[in-house]
């Protein structure tokens, strides 16, 4: 990692100290270190590399934030608002996260990339970039994360990266595709059984993919 890079991270953590708590910035970081074991593991350039270490410290930004806080955002930014403020849509925060993040940074550092992939890393898109991707898989297999799925496919995912040449970018990337695949399949069933909303973008993501 380049030191300019590093400086930038150490003052990106130093910020979302002030919205996160304790445990969601353990979660943050956690996140931000799959996401460089990732980009080496996937063999990105150090332009993507940035981008998807700097999403993920920005991930999770406005998660602890109220729900009528989060609707206040939604209003400002020209968002669609939750219908019940006590308990707002769990996937709203990757939408006000990232115009939040951008207001605080800037475009310089929440670039279109880093903005995209920060408004899917939850519940993905149609034609999901390759850091979208990337961050998407690492919130969910980030090694705080107890759940049996996210156990077994972070399990799944190294063994199989394992079995790849680095140097075959197809195979690496037909593996990533699966996971995203499997992690929507995992969640989608989670909230089918739960009798809970389902963002739409989720099943929008799932049939791009397939």
């Amino acid at each position: 990692m380049n030191p300019i890079g590093e400086e930038k991270y150490f003052k990106i953590k130093k910020e979302i100290g002030k919205y996160e708590s304790e445990s969601r910035l353990a979660h943050t970081c956690s996140v931000f270190e799959e996401c460089k074991r990732l980009a080496d593991m996937y063999g990105l350039d150090e332009n993507d590399r940035d981008k998807l270490c700097t999403a993920a410290l920005l991930h999770d930004i406005t998660k602890d934030i109220s729900g009528a806080k989060q609707i206040e955002l939604c209003k400002k930014y020209g968002l669609r608002s939750p219908e019940n403020a006590k308990e707002p849509m769990p996937t709203i925060h990757q939408d006000t996260g990232a115009y939040f993040a951008r207001e605080i940074f800037g475009e310089e550092i929440v670039d279109d990339v880093v903005f995209g992939a920060m408004s899917a890393h939850t519940t993905g898109k149609e034609d999901m970039s390759n850091i979208d991707k990337l961050l998407f898989v690492a919130d969910y297999i980030e090694p705080t994360r107890k759940y049996n799925s996210c156990i077994a496919m972070r399990e799944y995912l190294y063994k199989e990266c394992g079995k790849i040449n680095k140097n075959d970018k197809a195979a690496l990337y037909r593996l990533l595709n699966k996971a995203v695949i499997d992690i929507i399949g995992y969640t989608v069933t989670f909230l089918t059984e739960k009798r809970r909303n389902i963002d739409c973008r989720m099943i929008l993501a799932w049939n791009s993919l397939l």
